[in-house]
């Protein structure tokens, strides 16, 4: 928490480092194009000061990709959003998560894909209506992972084969990256967008 009561995350700061690295290699890899179109956005501002500080610190290609407050990109979108979700181990209270109109603003503006970083547990126990049906239609479409101290390339290639297996298709690609030429044969991109839940545990938020 700063001095002006913000709250700020640690563990999903490192975590959003580590899935950044990952985008801009496979981006890269996969496209052509060094940074992908991204966006970082949380709900307090506190997060987004030490989410800009340790971007630029730890990967100076992606310093100029936009970070910012939910409320400050509402109106907008990008190919790829990861959203910070912040709060941990506050059971019944989760602040500004609970409010529909700003996590309805949160959701809408990845074009392509979305990935949640949060604390499920925490989110579970507040009792909101909005993030327990956005957790479970993330758990039925195989899109929830849980993050347990693996590398973050196992982490994929189980979030993969997961999606895989229960869609039953194998695009050769992870369902977590969109193709050049997937997003011309979209014409209604936002409904195409992946979400992607990447919840903390109660252990590695302490």
């Amino acid at each position: 928490r700063s001095a002006a009561g913000s709250l700020h995350n640690s563990v999903e700061i490192g975590l959003i480092i580590e899935v950044l690295m990952k985008l801009l290699d496979v981006n890269a890899a996969v496209e052509g194009v060094v940074v992908p179109d991204v966006a970082v956005i949380s709900f307090y501002k506190e997060q987004v000061q030490q989410l800009r500080t340790q971007i630029r610190r730890q990967i100076p290609a992606m310093r100029d990709i936009e970070v910012g407050t939910v409320d400050g990109f509402q109106g907008r979108q990008k190919d790829v959003v990861i959203l910070s979700c912040v709060r941990s181990g506050d059971r019944g209270s989760i602040g500004f998560l609970s409010d529909a109109r700003r996590l309805n603003v949160a959701i809408t503006r990845a074009r392509f894909t979305l990935i949640i970083v949060g604390d499920a547990w925490t989110l579970r126990q507040s009792w909101s209506e909005d993030w327990n049906a956005l957790l479970d239609d993330a758990v039925n479409r195989g899109c929830y992972v849980h993050i347990d101290g693996r590398p973050l390339d196992t982490i994929y290639v189980d979030a993969y084969n997961s999606r895989k297996g229960s869609s039953g298709q194998a695009s050769g690609r992870p369902p977590h990256l969109v193709s050049a030429q997937a997003k011309a044969r979209s014409s209604r991109p936002r409904a195409q967008a992946e979400a992607v839940l990447l919840p903390l545990t109660r252990k590695l938020a302490h």
